[in-house]
């Protein structure tokens, strides 16, 4: 099972697989980390990822109903990214609701990146 999703994520270098609960990284991604001769940079953005992909087993909008504190943490967000669409956005806009479980990872990634 986790050669074929490995397979179909092949575009993405990195992922998180719920039945599995595990995170692939793939060799592609790791790679430049190591030899990049950019010493500002050189984990920054593979630790970002790896953070990333493990809060996709964390940020679940069905946990909204089981956490009052995790639903207020996630209106705050997708708030947050519908008042910043009209400014940031180019052409139709998709994000807060729709994109909320790629938006949490994507910050708390950051967060403990930094």
């Amino acid at each position: 099972l986790l050669l074929e999703r490995i397979d179909r994520s092949l575009e993405f270098g990195a992922f998180y697989a719920f039945d599995l609960n595990k995170v692939a990284i793939l060799a592609p991604i790791i790679y430049p980390a190591f030899t990049d001769n950019n010493t500002l940079n050189k984990n920054y953005n593979l630790f970002n990822i790896i953070g990333h992909e493990i809060f996709h087993s964390v940020v679940i909008e069905s946990w909204a109903t089981k956490s009052t504190a995790f639903m207020n943490g996630m209106n705050c967000l997708i708030d947050h990214y519908n008042r910043t669409c009209d400014v940031y956005g180019v052409g139709e806009c998709n994000s807060g609701n729709q994109t909320f479980t790629e938006d949490g990872p994507d910050l708390e990634g950051l967060r403990i990146n930094y």
